[in-house]
């Protein structure tokens, strides 16, 4: 009877295996599933991006061209500028030596005003000093009164003291 005990027992640990395996089982299944349909997406997703590669090669094809007909425009450009530069340089030439004979007249004038300005200064630089010698002569002056007055009211107080 134990030993029936026993078997039952194996038997009922069995089928809780089993259970759990199938239980797994389906598991995978669905794992595998979810798998094929990521998998077909992301070979759609791989047709999409081939598509877009194709494009943008296309496209980078094209930009080549515009690229190449551009630089043809700019060399021809270039060349027209190059030919028209010399042109130009002999009216600066002339344009300068005006601005050099200009110049020069300014600098003969401003010396002239800085030999004005230099006689002006010296002019208020000498108003100055008087009226500097004018204000200590005054100071000297007002202090000599100051201790004179003081002397006499010291004498003063002296005297009636």
């Amino acid at each position: 009877m134990e030993m029936m005990d026993n078997i039952k027992i194996d038997v009922g640990i069995i089928k809780s295996d089993l259970k759990q395996l199938f239980s797994s089982f389906e598991k995978l299944d669905k794992t595998l599933v979810a798998f094929t349909k990521v998998i077909g997406e992301m070979s759609l997703s791989i047709a999409l991006h081939d598509e877009r590669i194709n494009e943008a090669k296309k496209e980078s094809t094209e930009v080549k061209s515009t690229l190449k007909q551009r630089k043809e425009e700019i060399e021809n450009r270039s060349k027209y500028l190059k030919t028209n530069i010399d042109g130009l340089r002999e009216d600066f030439r002339i344009k300068i030596s005006t601005l050099e004979t200009s110049d020069i007249n300014i600098l003969e004038k401003i010396t002239e005003m800085k030999e004005e300005n230099k006689e002006n200064y010296d002019t208020i630089a000498k108003k100055l000093e008087s009226h500097e010698r004018i204000r200590w002569i005054i100071v000297g002056g007002g202090a000599v009164l100051v201790f004179a007055i003081d002397y006499i009211v010291q004498v003063g107080k002296g005297l009636f003291n």
